[in-house]
């Protein structure tokens, strides 16, 4: 299911650009794999993330829809400038229970989100809580987490 607020072209309040599929499909089509920054207003404004964003188009797929809640599936077409096209379906969202990230990507993101929220000791804090379970008290992973 395509809610309309998710296929707007050009939102007219600039927070709604961060739940534009047109714009996470061309940001991503030029950049790979899209992060934070790639939500930003400088993201958004880009002119040649602008022109890719223009010529996509959103419509529901109704054999995906029918899935629906059970699975967030999505399949994405490109057409290529020599006419051939790219088709590729996924069947859940990474990070889904049904796709979930593995171990390595989970800490990989913990700690990008810490950096990017300006925490100088994202790594003493994930390093902390893989401690938890054989830690005989919480007290230095709280302490750790107050000074990050």
């Amino acid at each position: 299911m395509v809610r309309w607020s998710l296929i707007l072209i050009e939102p007219t309040i600039l927070p709604a650009h961060k739940f534009s599929l047109q714009h996470a499909v061309a940001i991503s089509l030029i950049d790979g794999a899209p992060w934070l920054s790639a939500f930003e207003p400088a993201a958004w404004m880009r002119a040649d993330v602008r022109a890719l964003r223009e010529k996509i188009s959103v419509n529901a797929a109704e054999d995906l829809s029918a899935r629906f809640p059970e699975h967030y599936a999505a399949r994405i077409a490109v057409t290529l400038r020599d006419g051939r096209s790219i088709v590729h379906e996924q069947r859940d969202a990474l990070g889904d229970p049904e796709c979930p990230l593995d171990d390595a990507a989970i800490l990989s993101k913990a700690k990008r989100l810490m950096d990017a929220a300006g925490w100088s000791r994202a790594e003493d804090v994930v390093s902390g809580a893989l401690a938890l379970p054989n830690a005989g008290s919480i007290v230095p992973f709280t302490q750790t987490w107050a000074g990050a």
